[in-house]
């Protein structure tokens, strides 16, 4: 479920662990909507998902599917970061809502998720425009981080996609 304890938040993050396999963003997506849909804090309240990939996921059409359900069907905003060479920039805004100049970040290196950290973090989202936050780091906002841990992410990288996340 969701929690809002940065304790419990930073231990989860701590016991991710990398996989072996693809990169199943459908499914992500649409774990991620169902618990954004069953704990919604109030009517009205601001809810997102960002993710993190480095490339392709292992069924675009069905990811563009799942992305236009949860956007669509449940107005939730998604960003969508892709990280290094693979990234397929199609599928990220296929991903992403609207507006993707602000939804859609590529970087070349996962060493660069630390510099784009506070933006992600600190834009409260609703209604898919971007609103300031109310206090620096404290957006009211029903947020998911969905990270890419397929086994095409390297270990190094993999450490540097969980100190994103914290």
């Amino acid at each position: 479920g969701l929690s809002y304890d940065p304790v419990a938040l930073l231990e989860v993050i701590d016991t991710l662990k990398k996989t072996t396999g693809t990169t199943n963003t459908t499914d992500a997506l649409l774990k991620a909507d169902a618990e954004l849909t069953k704990h919604r804090r109030a009517a009205g309240a601001c809810q997102a998902i960002r993710m993190v990939t480095d490339g392709r996921s292992n069924n675009q059409a069905a990811t563009a599917k799942a992305a236009y359900m949860v956007k669509a069907t449940h107005d939730i905003n998604t960003m969508a970061i892709g990280v290094g060479p693979l990234v397929d920039k199609s599928e990220l805004k296929a991903m992403a809502s609207e507006p993707h100049d602000i939804n859609v970040i590529q970087l070349k290196e996962f060493t660069k998720l630390d510099q784009i950290a506070h933006d992600i973090s600190d834009k409260c989202v609703k209604d898919n425009k971007t609103e300031p936050p109310l206090t620096y780091n404290k957006c009211h906002c029903d947020l998911i981080f969905i990270f890419d841990a397929s086994g095409s992410i390297r270990s190094e990288d993999w450490l540097e996609v969980k100190n994103f996340g914290t």
